[in-house]
Order: C-alpha cells, then structure tokens, then sequence
C-alpha cells in the first residue's frame, strides 16, 4: 500500500520540479537503468533475463510519460 503511494508521489515531484531540472535527471536515470540491468544480467540465467526484460516494458513508457507531463506542464522552462 505505501510502495505505490510513494512512487506516484515521487512522480509527481519530478514533473512538478520543472523540464530544466528533468533535462539532466532523465539521462542520469538512464544510465543508471542501464548499469543496474548489466549488473543484473551477470547473475541471471537466459530464461530469467528474459522474464526480466518482459517485466520492465513499462520502464520505457513511464519515462516517456514523465517527459511529456513535465513538457506540458505548467512548470516548464524548456531550456536544455
């Protein structure tokens, strides 16, 4: 009950902080993501990196919404 609260509420600070300040966190969180699935990767077998993989489509999706709510919003500064 708590995990999803703190993560919805959590999401709502990163868009409410500003496009500015979500132009350096999103490729910091990219990278991030990509070294946590490498460290990942080296401790799992085929058949369970996949199920991984499957398990985390949404990742993308999410990222992307972030961008667009925090594009759109009322807090943007769009200078990258």
């Amino acid at each position: 009950m708590l995990s999803p609260l703190a993560f919805a509420i959590a999401s709502l600070i990163v868009i409410w902080t500003g496009w500015s300040t979500l132009c350096w966190l999103m490729p910091a969180l990219l990278v991030l993501t990509g070294i946590f699935m490498m460290l990942v990767r080296r401790n799992l077998s085929s058949a369970a990196w996949s199920q991984e993989l499957r398990s985390s489509l949404w990742m993308p999706v999410y990222f992307l919404g972030l961008l667009g709510l925090s594009w759109c919003g009322p807090f943007q500064a769009r200078a990258c």
